[in-house]
């Protein structure tokens, strides 16, 4: 099993509707008559996935992870048994 992951650290007593204390001192000094937080902006990441195997329109991607190797044990046996020819 995996470790849990760390838990960012958290900046404290930020002011309330802030994401931190320096956003409130801009908005509260040189960005004073500029709006905050007034609207949402979607976005998307382009990737590129570079599969480790492909056949037939099937793709792999082989990865190591000793807490879930009888995972990786039981997807070879698949494969072995269907997927390879």
């Amino acid at each position: 099993m995996r470790k849990p992951r760390k838990p960012r650290p958290r900046e404290k007593n930020v002011p309330k509707g802030y994401d931190s204390k320096w956003e409130h001192e801009l908005h509260q000094g040189i960005l004073s008559n500029w709006k905050h937080h007034t609207t949402k902006v979607p976005y998307v990441v382009e990737h590129n996935y570079e599969p480790d195997f492909e056949k037939d329109q099937i793709i792999i991607e082989a990865k190591v992870d000793s807490g879930i190797m009888q995972n990786i044990v039981n997807i070879s046996g698949f494969v072995k048994h269907y997927l390879i020819q």
